[in-house]
């Protein structure tokens, strides 16, 4: 009885655990986005120099963007979608 009750209360936690991480993911990913759409918008008249910068940006926001894609599909694989 006490292992199956550990059993329940660890399930339990898993599931809250995998709902959070689905929750931060999609939370962490609407900022990036935006993040990467303001440097898109401010390459379009940038200088030579501020390209640069803006490419070294919007690469930390795709790789970013895909660490959260993961996150994002461990939650969904955990909870069976």
């Amino acid at each position: 009885k006490v292992f199956e009750n550990e059993l329940l209360r660890l399930t339990e936690l898993n599931r809250s655990k995998t709902e959070l991480l689905g929750f931060v993911a999609h939370d962490l990913r609407s900022p990036l986005a935006q993040l990467k759409s303001l440097a898109l918008l401010l390459k379009l008249n940038a200088t030579a120099d501020q390209v640069k910068f803006l490419e070294t940006q919007l690469k930390v926001c795709d790789t970013a963007m895909g660490l959260i894609q993961e996150l994002i599909d461990i939650s969904d694989s955990e909870h069976g979608f």
